[in-house]
């Protein structure tokens, strides 16, 4: 481990959470005494928090330890929370917060087998870091001061196609104990806003306001925009855009996008399961933070790996635009599957780009946010379905993996049930070449 901290010191930040020693009574340590594995100091429960920060010491000194340690409490409150389940295991954290990897990673070598715990290994934490190390998020490199800032890409009081009628509704909530002082910014598509129409509003500590009809109500205006909401505290902002008719509505859910997570070069964004086909349609969509021009790039690739093309658009200052029906730009053949790529050309421009997959017969969007690394490799869908709904609905879960290495991946899917036990949850093993996307349509079904 220390060779790994020195190899990549200088490009992330190594901690190390010191618990307690895993087998205190070296006659019945599965790897054998602390004195056998080269550890002179005696390994006994500590009774306080003293006494473990010296048993911290003695391990830090002993092996000429660089990266730095913090101590547990006394009940292993942080153990019990971040690492459950009895393994010692790391967490790899993205600059923003995001948890990669959760894995046991090795302390343990060939020589005491292991220990019969199912060790990762240092090599595997190195080839990850190689991996996410070639193209990290924005917040990899810092963002420059100034106020929280939040983009809503897609608003609208407009009418569409099929006697629909879209309105977005906009919430912003202030997390924090102090009062927090909004303004929202009407950024409308195809034009420059450089002076763009403002609203201002003021939000208390741990509350939330409902805009409904935010573009009508807040701005007198109609048509298409993207929302940018700045604030002088940390805020969370979500909006729905849907069709309003006397029978209900549908729409999509659109979260309020961080400046921190915005696309700058050299980092790529990507889009996934992008479809042009009899039931599907799709549009791509972005939105310029700076008070310039910015060129971007969208490359899209199919299911297979191979390039379909590629796109370049300007957008003007504090901009948006939509590209309507993308993928019959490169072909006039069905897509499923596809993916696309999206990359800033102008240096320090920074936008936020986002998929609308559309339903041809329902007109039903689906909004997918753009994603910045491809590294994860415990990777949670939180809900999945397969089952009949209210109003004689059948839902069903379509699944999509795509593959960003070089090498070929091996994964394992799991079903893990609502209100069950699911230690033997049912699994099925899958592998995905690298620069490929493995779709399955109704994924608990099939």
């Amino acid at each position: 481990m220390e060779e790994t901290f020195q190899q990549y010191k200088d490009r992330v930040r190594f901690l190390y959470m010191y618990v307690r020693e895993a087998h205190p009574n070296p006659d019945t340590a599965p790897c054998g005494s602390t004195e056998e594995l080269g550890w002179m100091h005696p390994s006994a429960n500590t009774r306080t928090v003293e006494e473990r920060a010296q048993r911290a010491r003695w391990l830090k000194n002993d092996f000429d330890l660089s990266f730095p340690y913090f101590i547990d409490f006394m009940d292993n409150r942080m153990k019990s929370d971040y690492l459950p389940g009895g393994f010692y295991a790391g967490w790899v954290i993205d600059c923003d917060g995001t948890a990669l990897v959760y894995r046991p990673w090795a302390w343990a070598t060939p020589a005491t087998g292991w220990c019969g715990l199912p060790l990762a290994t240092i090599i595997g934490l190195e080839q990850f870091l190689d991996n996410y190390l070639q193209s990290p998020p924005p917040c990899f490199r810092g963002i420059e001061n100034g106020p929280y800032s939040y983009v809503v890409p897609a608003a609208a009081h407009v009418p569409g196609d099929n006697d629909t009628f879209w309105q977005t509704d906009l919430t912003i909530g202030n997390p924090g104990p102090e009062l927090a002082a909004v303004n929202l910014f009407l950024n409308r598509w195809d034009e420059d806003n450089s002076s763009a129409q403002e609203s201002e509003l003021t939000i208390e500590g741990g509350h939330a306001v409902e805009l409904l009809d935010v573009i009508a109500t807040e701005f007198a205006a109609e048509g298409a925009a993207a929302i940018r909401v700045e604030s002088d505290r940390p805020l969370v902002v979500a909006a729905r855009t849907s069709n309003v008719a006397d029978a209900g509505s549908f729409g999509q859910f659109i979260r309020g996008l961080d400046r921190k997570r915005a696309i700058g070069e050299p980092a790529t964004g990507h889009l996934l399961m992008l479809d042009e086909s009899e039931r599907f349609r799709t549009n791509i969509g972005v939105v310029n933070l700076l008070d310039g021009d910015v060129e971007v790039e969208v490359r899209v690739f199919s299911g297979d790996g191979s390039e379909l093309g590629v796109t370049t658009v300007s957008v003007a200052p504090h901009g948006a635009t939509q590209l309507n029906r993308v993928l019959r730009r490169f072909t006039e053949d069905e897509v499923v599957g596809a993916r696309a790529e999206v990359r800033v050309l102008t240096v320090q421009g920074r936008v936020h780009a986002y998929a609308s997959i559309v339903d041809n017969a329902t007109g039903d969007p689906t909004f997918v946010e753009t994603l910045h690394n491809t590294h994860s490799v415990d990777i949670t869908v939180a809900a999945a379905a397969k089952l009949a709904g209210s109003n004689d609905t059948e839902w069903v879960t379509d699944l999509l993996v795509y593959n960003g290495g070089a090498a070929t991946a091996s994964m394992t899917v799991s079903r893990h049930d609502r209100d069950q036990d699911n230690s033997d949850a049912t699994s099925v093993a899958a592998s995905v070449a690298p620069g490929q996307t493995f779709l399955v349509r109704d994924a608990l079904g099939d």
